[in-house]
């Protein structure tokens, strides 16, 4: 016959950084399937700090597009447009 049975995890949200990425990843399947109810702070804020580090980590190794956006840029586009009309009349 089989009995219940409780697991429970033990973790420091604070100290994501230090866990190897398998246990990161099995620990956010654990806190997605805790029984806590839907808008529990506590399950919430844990579920947010995994997907953080999961996320810090994943864009850790993506070699991101720089400068791509540059506060000038709505100037430059706005004389460039200019200059493209005054020059069609």
């Amino acid at each position: 016959m089989l009995h219940k049975i409780v697991i429970e995890i033990d973790t420091d949200a604070d100290a994501l950084s230090s866990l190897s990425s398998s246990h990161l990843a099995n620990l956010w399947h654990v806190a997605q399937t805790n029984p806590a109810a839907y808008g529990d702070r506590d399950a919430s804020q844990l579920v947010k700090a995994l997907g953080d580090e999961i996320v810090r980590r994943w864009l850790a190794d993506v070699p991101a597009d720089r400068f791509v956006h540059q506060a000038e840029d709505q100037y430059r586009n706005r004389l460039a447009k200019l200059h493209h009309l005054e020059s069609a009349q």
